[in-house]
């Protein structure tokens, strides 16, 4: 009867998950940046906290990376 949290404990900035994707993708992209877009209340910072699953012996095993190249093959899949 109670939430978990499931993360790593770490957190990326856009630009970090961005560049991830563009090195995983191999492809050449111009990332451009639009101020007026910014949302002000959008969080500076995400942060889950594993202390209830960790507790509970839970470790994250898979790297933040590894979930993207896995999300970015699935939909290449999907996509053909």
């Amino acid at each position: 009867g109670e939430v978990y949290n499931i993360c790593s404990g770490k957190a990326y900035t856009m630009r970090q998950c961005l560049d991830m994707l563009i090195d995983i993708s191999g492809l050449s992209v111009e990332v451009r940046h639009d101020k007026a877009l910014d949302r002000l209340t959008d969080e500076a910072i995400l942060l889950g906290c594993t202390e209830k699953l960790e507790s509970l012996g839970w470790q994250a095993n898979i790297p933040f990376r590894q979930t993207l190249e896995d999300v970015y093959r699935n939909w290449i899949e999907r996509l053909r």
